[in-house]
């Protein structure tokens, strides 16, 4: 309990609750007032005294973030006085309205120019003179020569070679694809993984640094620094180092840099080293000649959007570096691509094309197929190429070209590049047309041999534009339908047929007499998605959502027995990643054009191409319900005898 004592003016003595004095009187409020402001004072000294013993710990971690930060800026500001500087193009292109700057007359080797609107960042390996607008427009544009400059994106960070030579005291890590400079401003360093300063080896001894001279970086380091960052990057000294330091394994994918800068191989095969013998010996190493060319898929896709979006050429002999760490070959002559196409490959895990090679020896190499052909000198360039990457395997239906006969695969033929298959005519393999061709007309088919549709068309192709083809008596014919079952006719005599009139609607309203119906093969493809009359073997046919729908696509694409196509209607409803998604548009699978099971990453192409994308449920409102009592009081009001229409 509080006491609080009164002390008299006059004596000096105290009074007590309830005493009297002369001249002074407190009221009971007043005391009852002072004694809670007291109370309160001391709640408050108290929870002072409290925060003091807890406020040392506070300030230690407060100033170990604080030194954290101080740590993080000073490493930043160091990293920041070795930065190679770089001149903005933007303000000397578009100089701002009444201020007018100058542009340099030379712009010497060394100089990095940098184009934030334009997403351009450029150096020079050359000195380039008479420099005026026009010349900065031709840089932005990528016009420069590979032994004139070398364009880095535009997260490269560019240092001065004495950041490499510090000592101990320098503490710093540089990200993998950073690029120095000597002091004539030369690259002669380019980092092919992350380093950490101090360096613990020699320069030239270390395995992340590649040393590039002034002739190598006009010829190879353009090609070095527009290789995805998917890619593992291995100098050619390492796979022979024998140094205990080196006892790793090289993943599968990772790319072989020479002493020069230039790329020699692709590991196709997790390898660990060191290897031992000649390079030659090294069985898991694709290697890349250097006559053939190499592209980022990236670089085609500026390439096409420089052309106006328009179809690009790709040579044959070119190899193409995907975004997904994956590498490809052109091996058939007459490739061209659009923007777009290029920008769906970018997006996907795999690319399918016929034109297109996966550089894999678990992949194998699958040409061919319905209606496609294949000439026998491109079977002899794919096995002076893929000698060491596995086989090529010519697909099912697939055509063979060889001195003006067509041949056709009725299985599957393994080790296709080496041309054995002879021994298969008459039984899995037929020749299509004999070797002699008439004046106006090309024989075909025979005896239990069948003609689709599709191979008319190769026919018209690449035997004979124009004039007619002489069907033999005994050919099936075939019109490919691949969702509801092909139809199959019999030329029960010869038939001089013309290709254009050999399509289903023209058989069902003017069917020659030479030519007789057999019947229609049984549906073979897997439909999924809402149907009015679903088949047997369809999925989904209600439209409830399906569960996991990549495992029915390759359940159905990879039935050793017989692979099916799949179709994937539009509106079809599947669960993914927990949310059920929607198709927006028919999406058709088949075998020959997938070398690969699908997967999420593939989904994700899709999502991205909007071709799914998943179900928003829409909150439902509530509609208002309208207050009739109110409108019957207001009827009450009125008249009995109105002129309201009843």
């Amino acid at each position: 309990m509080l006491t609080i004592l009164a002390q008299t003016s006059g004596g000096g003595s105290y009074l007590g609750f309830g005493q009297d004095s002369a001249g002074t009187t407190i009221p009971p409020a007043a005391v009852t007032f002072i004694g809670v402001f007291v109370a309160l004072i001391a709640l408050l000294l108290v929870i002072k005294a409290l925060r003091k013993k807890k406020r040392p710990r506070g300030r230690r971690r407060n100033g170990n973030a604080v030194s954290q930060k101080r740590q993080r800026q000073q490493q930043k500001d160091i990293l920041n006085d070795y930065v190679v500087a770089a001149v903005d193009m933007d303000p000397l292109i578009n100089p701002p309205t009444g201020r007018p700057r100058p542009i340099p007359d030379e712009l010497p080797a060394g100089t990095l120019l940098v184009s934030q609107r334009l997403g351009v960042k450029c150096l020079l390996i050359d000195q380039l003179n008479e420099v005026g607008r026009r010349t900065l427009k031709e840089i932005c544009a990528r016009k420069l020569k590979a032994g004139q400059a070398v364009y880095l994106p535009m997260g490269t960070q560019l240092y001065k070679d004495e950041i490499l030579h510090q000592g101990r005291g320098f503490v710093a890590k540089l990200r993998k694809g950073s690029l120095f400079t000597s002091v004539g401003g030369h690259p002669n360093s380019y980092l092919l993984d992350a380093l950490s300063l101090p360096l613990r080896k020699e320069l030239t001894g270390n395995p992340q640094v590649l040393p590039i001279t002034e002739s190598t970086a006009q010829k190879y380091l353009q090609n070095l620094v527009d290789i995805p960052a998917s890619f593992d990057l291995v100098k050619e000294d390492v796979l022979f180092d024998a140094s205990s330091e080196n006892q790793r394994m090289v993943e599968k994918g990772a790319l072989v840099i020479s002493r020069s800068g230039a790329l020699v191989g692709l590991m196709l095969e997790d390898y660990q080293l060191p290897h031992k013998g000649p390079l030659s010996d090294l069985e898991a190493l694709f290697q890349l000649r250097t006559h053939f060319e190499r592209f980022p898929l990236e670089t085609l896709i500026q390439r096409s959007a420089k052309e106006g979006s328009r179809p690009i050429p790709i040579d044959r002999g070119t190899f193409i570096f995907s975004s997904a760490g994956k590498v490809y070959f052109v091996w058939k002559e007459g490739l061209e691509v659009d923007e777009a196409t290029l920008i769906q490959w970018s997006k996907y895990p795999s690319i399918n094309h016929q034109s297109l090679l996966e550089v894999s020896k678990t992949v194998a190499n699958r040409i061919g197929g319905p209606g496609v052909v294949v000439t026998q000198d491109e079977l002899n360039y794919l096995r002076d190429v893929f000698r060491q990457a596995g086989t090529t395997n010519l697909l099912k239906d697939g055509l063979l070209l060889d001195r003006s006969v067509l041949y056709k695969f009725m299985v599957d033929l393994p080790y296709a590049q080496t041309g054995k298959f002879r021994h298969l005519l008459g039984t899995k393999v037929h020749q299509l047309n004999s070797a002699s061709k008439g004046t106006f007309s090309i024989e075909l088919g025979g005896k239990d041999i069948e003609i689709t549709d599709a191979d008319l068309h190769a026919v018209r192709e690449h035997l004979l534009p124009e004039g007619r083809m002489l069907i033999k008596i005994g050919t099936q014919m075939r019109i490919r339908d691949e969702r509801m079952g092909d139809w199959i006719y019999i030329a029960h005599t010869n038939l001089f047929y013309p290709y254009e009139t050999f399509t289903r609607p023209y058989m069902e309203e003017f069917i020659p007499e030479s030519v007789r119906f057999k019947g229609r093969e049984k549906k073979k493809s897997v439909i999924i998605g809402p149907q009015d009359k679903p088949h047997e073997g369809d999925i989904g046919g209600a439209g409830e959502p399906i569960g996991d729908l990549l495992a029915i696509i390759n359940n159905a694409l990879g039935n050793k027995e017989e692979p099916r196509p799949v179709f994937v209607l539009d509106g079809t409803l599947f669960h993914w990643k927990s949310k059920i998604y929607r198709v927006n548009e028919e999406l058709i699978f088949r075998p020959h054009e997938v070398s690969d099971k699908l997967g999420n990453a593939d989904l994700e192409g899709l999502s991205a191409d909007w071709k799914i994308n998943p179900v928003v449920e829409d909150d439902e409102e509530e509609e208002e319900i309208p207050d009739f009592v109110e409108a019957e009081e207001d009827l009450e009001d009125l008249p009995f005898d109105t002129g309201a229409v009843r």
